[in-house]
């Protein structure tokens, strides 16, 4: 994407401290300077959803070649695609087929893998095959969708879910009554029940964007969360918090983008409104669907 429209240039210099670069050897920096810190990261390619088998095959080798740059700078991190990349769009066997490939390339360098589905039930023929394999996960966008992911499940093993779309820290709504407030208590008090049942249900559990009074009530709880719960934070969450997690001894990763086509991330990532008003209308420029 050439950054050549000044509502291009004001956008992109929002969303820029989440976004670890243009180039994976940007983002692989990144993921060092954090590897030092102790925290693994998780790196995806930003990129438009393929329409067409030449642009899959584009993004299938671009993900093989990190795959291969992790592995041989012995980078600590996942990488993690999702299924549209891999041109589900197209067909479901040009998703699987991709996969496959990139689950050989995965295993064999020692990188896990991450899948991410927007919906369990649309990609639950492409999950069905992978149920099994060595080295990958699946990722759900949200708790609910995870819980039905391992009710269909014999064993869910590895499991990432997003439960916020939200790149910030908590912010407090200072212009809500007490009533939402009590609503809102509630629903974290919901979350919590269905973090325990998913963990119950999965060997290990990643959360990507938790809210942090939802990490603060898990990890006081009475149930030991440490050994098989990751929180995983975006690129461009307050480091000073991490630290301060990290010394907790809480399991912490970070989901770091990279890549030019960042609109569409933008706008399902980052919480303020007016920013994603603004995504929508860029996405509508280009001739694509938000």
């Amino acid at each position: 994407m050439e950054h050549d429209s000044l509502l291009t240039k004001v956008i992109y210099k929002l969303v820029k401290k989440h976004i670890a670069g243009h180039t994976m050897a940007s983002a692989i920096a990144k993921a060092k300077e954090f590897n030092a810190l102790g925290i693994p990261a998780s790196i995806t390619f930003l990129t438009q959803t393929p329409q067409d088998k030449a642009k899959a095959n584009y993004v299938l080798a671009t993900y093989m070649q990190l795959i291969r740059e992790v592995s041989r700078l012995n980078v600590k991190a996942s990488v993690h695609m999702h299924i549209k990349q891999l041109g589900s769009t197209i067909s479901a066997d040009t998703a699987a087929s991709n996969l496959e490939k990139l689950l050989k390339v995965g295993n064999k360098s020692g990188v896990f893998l991450w899948c991410e589905v927007d919906s369990v039930n649309d990609e639950y023929s492409i999950i069905k095959k992978f149920e099994n394999a060595r080295g990958l996960g699946f990722a759900c966008s949200s708790i609910d969708d995870a819980l039905h992911y391992v009710s269909r499940q014999r064993k869910a093993g590895v499991l990432k879910v997003s439960c916020s779309d939200g790149i910030s820290a908590t912010r407090k709504d200072t212009s809500e009554a007490g009533a939402k407030k009590e609503k809102k208590k509630g629903k974290e008090t919901g979350n919590i029940e269905k973090v325990a049942k998913l963990l119950d249900a999965s060997s290990s559990l990643v959360l990507l964007s938790p809210d942090e009074r939802l990490v603060k009530n898990l990890t006081k709880g009475k149930r030991n969360y440490k050994k098989s719960l990751v929180f995983e934070f975006q690129l461009g969450y307050n480091e000073k918090r991490l630290r301060e997690m990290a010394k907790l001894g809480l399991n912490l990763s970070i989901y770091m983008p990279f890549g030019k086509d960042w609109v569409s991330y933008a706008m399902s990532r980052v919480p303020e409104g007016y920013l994603r008003a603004v995504s929508h209308r860029l996405l509508k420029e280009q001739g694509e669907e938000p």
